[in-house]
């Protein structure tokens, strides 16, 4: 909205230079007061003034084409932001769409990790397998957590990302239980 402003703004400065270059017609009026001593005297005044701008060098020309220039550029730099602002949300939106995939992955993983603890868990339990095996597959586990854990803090990030490049960030995003929560207490 600031840029699209900067736009019309510069658009009424050439209207305003090539207004500038035209004749003018003032008109003033008024009263004066003269004492001079035992003398008073008053009286009233009209007066009507015509401008004509002969020739100024081609200054009202040159003004006329900068302020000309001055509005493409103020309508070079709205259209240079409404395309950085469209990249952003286009940037935030595929963002959000991998985290999401990441999440969906990582659930595979975690259920892939779980089994596979379980496995060597029991084989060791049955006396075929080392603690060794356990051991890793604990450790798989854990890692597997945690990749769990980063890509739902990814699936927030870009979430908040995509949020602030629409221009909707608001506490439901940061809480999005909150508004179910204040329903529930207002019922």
């Amino acid at each position: 909205m600031a840029a699209e402003a900067r736009v019309k703004a510069a658009q009424a400065n050439i209207d305003y230079t090539l207004a500038a270059g035209l004749p003018t017609l003032s008109v003033g009026a008024g009263p004066s007061w003269l004492d001079t001593g035992n003398i008073t005297s008053n009286s009233s005044s009209i007066g009507l003034t015509l401008t004509l701008p002969l020739f100024s060098g081609f200054s009202t020309t040159y003004q006329v084409r900068s302020a000309q220039a001055n509005a493409e550029v103020s309508e070079a730099q709205r259209d240079n932001l409404s395309l950085q602002v469209a990249l952003d949300v286009w940037n935030a939106y595929q963002s959000l769409i991998t985290a999401t995939q990441t999440i969906r992955t990582t659930i595979d993983l975690l259920a892939s990790a779980e089994q596979s603890e379980r496995v060597a868990l029991g084989r060791y339990k049955a006396g075929v397998g080392s603690i060794l095996d356990v051991l890793n597959a604990q450790s798989a586990l854990a890692s597997a957590r945690l990749q769990r854990i980063q890509a739902l803090l990814d699936w927030y990030v870009s979430r908040a990302s995509l949020a602030k490049a629409v221009g909707v960030l608001d506490s439901s995003l940061l809480y999005p239980d909150a508004g179910k929560n204040q329903g529930a207490k207002s019922q």
